[in-house]
Parts: structure tokens; C-alpha cells; sequence
């Protein structure tokens, strides 16, 4: 969808509107990076959801307590 939008912009500078043509790709590129910062925030997120659901095991062995993550 971006690379049509990407060409779009490409035709209209060759068709002699370079202000469509700058228009059109400063919203994509806005559009992509609002896209590419959203992705980085769900990978954070997805990465504190794992740390929070591994089991975790307190064990006293030798009278001295151990953490096990399984």
C-alpha cells in the first residue's frame, strides 16, 4: 500500500505537481513512522507480558532460598 502511494507521489512530481507530489509523501512518511513506533511499543509490551507470565519457583534448600524460573 505505501510503495502504491510511494509511486503516486513519483507520478505527480513527473507530471509536474510537486506540491501534490511533496504532500503525498510527506503524509506516508508520517503514516510510517507512526506505524513503525507503534510496532516498537507492542514488542516492548509483548516482552513485559512474557516476563510477567514465566513461572517463578522461591525454594529453601540448605536453608538458603533459590529462585527458579522455569
Amino acid at each position: 500500500m505505501f510503495l502504491l502511494l510511494i509511486i503516486a507521489s513519483v507520478v505527480y512530481f513527473i507530471l509536474g505537481e510537486p506540491i501534490d507530489g511533496s504532500i503525498m509523501l510527506i503524509f506516508v512518511l508520517v503514516i510510517i513512522t507512526i506505524e513503525v513506533i507503534q510496532e516498537w511499543k507492542t514488542d516492548q509490551t509483548l516482552n513485559a507480558l512474557k516476563d510477567l507470565s514465566t513461572p517463578k519457583v522461591k525454594v529453601l534448600r540448605d536453608n538458603h532460598i533459590q529462585n527458579y524460573i522455569k
